[in-house]
This record gives C-alpha cells, structure tokens and sequence, in this order.
C-alpha cells in the first residue's frame, strides 16, 4: 500500500524527468544543467527505491520476531 510520502515521492519523480527532458533538450544531454537534474532525478530514485524495499521487509516480517 502506497503511503503519502510514496505518493508525494512519485509525483516529485514525475516532475524532475519532465526537468530533465526539458533541459536535455533544451541545452543537450552533457550539458550540466541536464547532469545536475539527472543527479537529482537519481537521489529521488534511490529514495522511492530504499521506500518500498523497506516496506517490502515490513510486511514480509510482520509478526514474526527478527
């Protein structure tokens, strides 16, 4: 089950790949607005990622004593 801070992670997901769409082209894939937007779009990944494996390991080990 999707929890606000997941749902609020995937709409900000959302709008950092429309950035970074816009500024690769816009200003080119190398270029380092493009880098530094995708940078970011990584953090967030990682965020949302670390977010549901947690949640995964919660409902998989509720109950029982780890």
């Amino acid at each position: 089950m999707e929890g606000f801070h997941d749902k609020n992670l995937a709409h900000q997901i959302q709008n950092k790949r429309k950035e970074m769409y816009t500024n690769a082209n816009q200003f080119g894939i190398s270029d380092a607005r493009t880098l530094l937007v995708s940078q970011e779009l990584d953090v967030l990944l990682n965020e949302y990622q670390y977010s549901q494996q947690s949640q995964n390991i919660s409902v998989r080990y509720q109950g029982q004593d780890i």
